[in-house]
């Protein structure tokens, strides 16, 4: 079945989230054809209304963060107003040191327990100035707007925890495979908000680790999918063998009309010869 809406949502390519039996969190990206579940978090599909995924954004900063990958941030990315992540300078005597003063009220914990990275968000938008004023502190390691989390994970892989799906123009439009696992992968208890509802809405009975494909016919039955056309889920011997003939009867059609205008040109071309 496909929605009246789906041609105009997925007339580029889509990305879409999904969590695993253990709660892991993957990102399928469909291409030009590829099904899309009907309650799958988009952020604008028929489903969501608008969720706002910033806090999934949030919480793979945090985990690209914790890799140790943060070094450059400081430098990359200027001082902006906004809502703001704030990484703190490491405690070496004290990892669970508890938050600074300056904190207090302002700011919430997002990082893990046990991470090398304390990681804190301004619980409201902090004005420039106010920006500017915590990177000069010796306890803060960078800090950085939330409005620069698109282009912070802009290619990043692995060190986010997510695990990635796409698929090849042309296959089934239910077959997705999987890229490289992440070795941390980010569980959804770790996102905060009505973006962990919408991500965990679609879970799917497999472990992203140990699927290399994951085939959304395996799991759901067409109705639950937005497609292309008349696309099935999996393409069986049976559509492919109409499909052919379908591509073979345009070719010939094709190769008629291509013959009629030959002879038809044949035909000007002597009368014109005549004349």
């Amino acid at each position: 079945m496909v929605t009246d809406d789906y041609p105009a949502a997925h007339s580029m390519d889509t990305e879409w989230f999904a969590v695993d039996e253990y709660g892991r969190v993957g990102r399928f990206y469909t291409g030009e054809d590829g099904a899309l579940p009907h309650d799958a978090a988009t952020g604008f599909g028929p489903s969501d209304g608008v969720v706002d995924l910033l806090e999934l954004d949030v919480a793979r900063a945090i985990r690209f963060a914790a890799s140790g990958d943060d070094v450059h941030w400081r430098e990359g990315f200027r001082p902006a107003p906004g809502r703001t992540l704030v990484g703190l300078a490491p405690d070496e005597e004290d990892e669970e040191a508890e938050l600074p003063g300056w904190a207090a009220g302002a700011f919430e914990l997002r990082s893990r327990s046990g991470d090398p990275a304390r990681v804190l968000l301004s619980r409201s938008p902090l004005a420039l100035a106010r920006v500017e004023e915590l990177r000069a502190r010796a306890d803060v390691r960078w800090t950085l707007s939330v409005d620069d989390l698109p282009e912070l994970l802009e290619g990043v892989e692995l060190v986010d925890g997510l695990f990635r799906f796409g698929r090849d123009h042309g296959d089934d439009p239910g077959r997705y495979e999987r890229g490289a696992a992440p070795e941390d992968p980010l569980t959804v208890d770790w996102i905060r908000g009505p973006a962990s509802v919408a991500i965990a809405r679609t879970r799917l009975p497999v472990d992203f680790n140990a699927a290399p494909v994951v085939h959304l016919a395996d799991h759901m039955d067409e109705a639950a999918t937005a497609r292309w056309g008349e696309l099935p889920l999996r393409y069986t011997e049976a559509f492919s063998q109409r499909r052919e003939q379908a591509a073979a009867a345009v070719r010939q059609r094709s190769r008629r009309t291509l013959v009629y205008l030959a002879v038809l040109l044949g035909a000007l071309a002597l009368l014109a010869s005549l004349t």
